[in-house]
């Protein structure tokens, strides 16, 4: 890194810092105090603002909560929050001796992104890899796994894209309408999610309405031609609950080719979705949860390698996910049921026309993936006293999957894999210190047969310190897509394994100074065999010897004042592929693509002018990594970068609330993926209407 780029990335930390010093005293005097109870370990801590000097109207934008834990990684200050993803049934997440990382609505909003995906950077162990302009191919890699090791969760709907080649999930065109929480959880989870779960799980919760009816519409503009839609509503009334939100973006975009090789032409994208959860609960023993969520999207692509500018190429994606729970509860509480059923439809299109760049060539291909879940749960909770507590949770499934294709080069026959599966899970508590979770569970495919899978997880909290030890081992499997066993020409190989793991983690995890400073340690390895690789030189896929990832994830959480926080993370992590990975490694074994050795971020976030407002400073730093070019592939070193972003929310009145973000303050330079272009500065403004 030039010394010009660390002197001006220095001086916006001294600008923060400043800003912060010279508004402080005024608004800090006029701060309601924080009562001392919530800051205990087994409370939350509100900073909820005094708002009411504002102008009366009909309610009024929360800008946030600050929760002690929420976003690192299993708390022992994060009070009542309930995470879904570590355990069968919901589970304190102080409680949990998995790894995992919580983003709730509140920080979703504070930084002002509307794609899932910006809103994951920073995360310990994840990395985000875009290819080029929004709505390109945006892929996740948890512990160095690839993306189709992440098994993606949409209010429990298995949204994973069975047609795609790695039944991997794009999160190009996930918003975040409507979106009430993420939970992101590392390590192999093939025990609780089955196949695909074997780097890790990232679960999207939609919002429950609850209380009289409320609403919000806002929009907004800026860099690119930019403009973003979007209204929400939600509410209950007598035994019904309902939300649901809406919305739709539009953007001219910047070249997918990056500007280093020539990138002029604007490549543009259009996404529009629509989410909605209902429910019926006549009494407390039965609730009936019905939810849905489509989003559909248009974005214009550049052409091959060295990418040219194409005024005419695009892909589109239509993705349609539904599912509905039937839960029962017993009168005593000590026994739970629920049945569900879900369903993902995605279909994606691909057009390339004649012209310039193309010459006489045309492109057409059409595919089509659906996947059906059907799953029985039950929980019987048989001791609950004060020194142990015991519940087992059983279950089976059953899940088939279908895709078909048609392109201009062949058809892909429509094909399934169907799944039958067993499981289950004993928790058991010890006084209130000691947290075990054991499971296990067989999936048996139609075409692959048996896989077997074990997780065992421990957390124990120092009496008195609330020092936090955790650790977690389990197994994981992921069935071949349909698209590395049948795709025509070739490329599919029929002979093909599941791939699987072996993962293990151990953390520390140390509240100080009443939890306003909550630093966490983990490390951890992946042992993946029968990986599943694609021959960039011969065009098909094939299974791997052995790849291994091994690091160091850290995170830090500082309640600076009532009104003001900061988050940092680091993950150090080593990848090794076999010497005879594609393309060629650069000795013996060597990196997988795209993943840094060093990587952190940091979220600053502050309510200024007595609470009225807030400002987030949100910071990435990304090490060099390797990625491939050519044909015959071939390995190019991509540089390290630093970005940062900036948003600012202020409430005009208790209704109209004003906003705006900048991306990418400092205008750095940076390739993603080798050869395709990133955003440069940009910015953006608008403004809501709550109800």
């Amino acid at each position: 890194m030039s010394r010009s780029l660390r002197s001006r990335y220095r001086y916006a930390f001294l600008l923060a810092f400043g800003l912060w010093l010279l508004e402080a005293d005024g608004a800090h005097a006029q701060q309601p105090p924080v009562d001392s109870s919530l800051t205990s370990p087994v409370e939350p801590l509100s900073t909820t603002p005094d708002r009411s000097d504002l102008p009366i109207g009909p309610g009024t934008t929360v800008v946030g909560t600050l929760e002690p834990g929420v976003g690192s990684q299993g708390s022992a200050v994060s009070g009542n929050t309930i995470v879904s993803t570590p355990n069968l049934t919901p589970t304190a997440l102080n409680q949990t001796g998995s790894s995992v990382t919580v983003i709730t609505a509140e920080q979703i909003a504070e930084r002002g992104q509307v794609n899932v995906a910006e809103v994951l950077r920073g995360v310990p162990g994840l990395d985000v890899v875009r290819t080029s302009v929004p709505g390109s191919p945006t892929s996740v890699f948890l512990r160095g796994a690839p993306n189709e090791h992440t098994k993606v969760l949409v209010d429990g709907i298995p949204a994973n894209d069975p047609i795609s080649p790695g039944r991997a999930f794009d999160f190009s065109n996930m918003s975040v309408d409507n979106i009430e929480k993420i939970e992101v959880i590392r390590g192999p989870q093939s025990v609780l999610y089955g196949s695909d779960a074997i780097g890790g799980v990232i679960l999207i919760t939609t919002r429950k309405g609850q209380g009289a009816n409320s609403g919000k519409a806002s929009a907004f503009g800026g860099s690119f031609s930019t403009f973003n839609s979007a209204a929400g509503t939600s509410g209950s009334s007598g035994s019904v609950y309902y939300s649901a939100g809406g919305s739709y973006f539009d953007t001219n975009g910047f070249s997918a080719r990056a500007r280093p090789f020539g990138g002029v032409e604007d490549d543009g994208f259009q996404l529009g979705t629509f989410s909605s959860r209902t429910g019926w609960q006549p009494n407390q023993n039965v609730n009936v949860d019905l939810v849905m969520r489509y989003n559909q999207g248009l974005v214009d692509t550049d052409n091959g390698f060295p990418v040219a500018d194409d005024p005419n190429d695009s892909d589109t994606f239509q993705q349609a996910v539904g599912g509905v729970r039937m839960n029962y509860r017993n009168d005593e509480g000590w026994f739970t049921s629920t049945l569900a059923y879900y369903v993902s439809d995605v279909k994606r299109g691909s057009r390339t026309f004649p012209d310039a760049i193309n010459g006489p060539f045309s492109f057409t291909g059409l595919f089509s993936g659906n996947t059906q879940q059907v799953d029985w749960r039950n929980t019987l909770t048989w001791l609950d006293g004060d020194w142990l507590g015991a519940s087992t949770t059983v279950g089976t499934l059953y899940q088939t999957e279908v895709g078909e294709s048609r392109d201009d080069f062949g058809f892909f026959p429509r094909e399934s894999l169907d799944d039958a599966a067993v499981y289950g899970e004993q928790q058991t508590r010890i006084g209130e210190s000691w947290f075990v979770t054991a499971g296990v569970r067989s999936d048996n495919y139609n075409v692959y047969g048996a896989n077997d899978t074990y997780r065992f997880t421990s957390l124990y909290r120092v009496p008195g310190l609330l020092t936090g030890i955790r650790g977690t081992i389990g197994t994981g499997f992921r069935a071949p897509s349909l698209y590395q066993r049948f795709a025509p020409g070739g490329v599919g190989n029929p002979n093909i394994l599941p791939e699987h793991s072996k993962g293990w983690d151990f953390g520390v995890e140390q509240p100080l100074f009443d939890g306003n400073l909550v630093p966490s340690v983990t490390y951890f390895r992946n042992d993946f065999t029968n990986f599943i690789d694609f021959d960039q030189n011969l065009f098909t896929y094939y299974n791997a010897s052995q790849v291994r990832t091994t690091g160091l994830e850290m995170a830090t959480l500082f309640v600076l004042d009532e009104r003001t926080t900061l988050t940092t993370s680091y993950t150090y992590m080593e990848t090794h592929a076999p010497s005879n990975a594609v393309p060629p490694p650069l000795g013996t074994d060597s990196a997988l693509l795209r993943r840094p050795r060093n990587k952190f971020g940091a979220q600053f976030n502050r309510r200024i002018f007595n609470g009225r407002a807030n400002w987030n400073v949100g910071m990435i730093y990304v090490g060099h990594r390797d990625d491939a070019t050519g044909f015959p592939s071939a390995r190019v070193r991509l540089a390290d970068y630093i970005v940062f972003n900036t948003a600012l929310q202020y409430d005009l009145t208790r209704r109209i609330q004003l906003f705006g973000r900048v991306d990418n303050v400092f205008n750095e330079k940076y390739e993603e993926v080798y050869g395709y272009g990133t955003a440069p500065a940009s910015a953006y403004a608008g403004a809501a209407v709550n109800w």
